[in-house]
């Protein structure tokens, strides 16, 4: 549900950029709704 609160602010507020860190990873994560066009994965170090 948090996922779901936090998906719903950044498309009422349109960030320029939102920062979506996996919760477990793997096919069944929460965060696996955001669509491939939107999906760029960056390790920061």
């Amino acid at each position: 549900m948090t996922v779901g609160l936090a998906f719903d602010y950044f498309r009422r507020t349109l960030p320029d950029i939102a920062i979506i860190e996996t919760g477990m990873g793997g096919r069944l994560d929460s965060t696996n709704v955001i669509t491939p066009e939107r999906r760029h994965r960056h390790a920061l170090a």
